[in-house]
């Protein structure tokens, strides 16, 4: 193509100026959805992390559940960091058999031990992480009020009708675990 002295030339391509504002807004468009994805990474983790959690809690009221609804006796036993109580409600066996089982609250962890002597046989589950802390309580029917377990020497004692875990699991807000405990035949609840 030939063109006169003088005469502008045809555009065969981009300017240098074109080429630095495309090359700005694509960066600035790379870093919106850089920043968006990584948002989406970390929501998703947190979201995955906060349904484990509320699994495990779920798990652990329905496992607590079974063991108060099965205790064998009124008997409690509670130490500085775990609860003991005999139940008929076994992992072992799914027919009634008496087991000892504690539960277990050292270590950031929450633990379900059953074992039965006769039979040699004890078994550990594991079932929940990252417990930062944890209060029992006993509520004393006659004063209508919370004790703390630790306090408590014995709750065989009618006037003691259920139990109350306060749990802090992770970074979320505290879990609250309420259970009565069973009358068994022969004993007397006061209210």
């Amino acid at each position: 193509m030939t063109t006169r002295r003088g005469e502008a030339h045809p555009s065969a391509g981009f300017t240098l100026i074109e080429l630095l504002v495309a090359l700005v807004v694509g960066t600035m468009i790379m870093a919106l959805v850089l920043t968006s994805v990584d948002r989406t990474i970390r929501h998703e983790g947190m979201l995955r992390k906060r349904g484990e959690t509320m699994a495990e809690m779920s798990r652990l009221r329905r496992l607590m559940h079974r063991d108060f609804t099965a205790a064998a006796a009124r008997t409690l036993t509670f130490e500085s960091n775990a609860l003991r109580l005999p139940t008929t409600h076994a992992l072992l066996s799914p027919h009634p058999l008496l087991v000892d089982v504690e539960w277990d609250f050292s270590g950031g962890t929450i633990r379900r031990i059953e074992s039965v002597e006769d039979m040699n046989y004890e078994n550990e589950l594991l079932i929940a992480e990252h417990v930062t802390s944890i209060r029992a309580e006993l509520y004393d029917a006659i004063n209508r009020r919370w004790l703390p377990a630790a306090t408590v020497f014995s709750s065989a004692a009618p006037r003691f009708t259920a139990v109350r875990f306060e749990l802090g699991v992770g970074d979320g807000e505290p879990v609250t675990i309420v259970e009565r405990l069973p009358v068994l035949a022969g004993t007397e609840e006061q209210q």
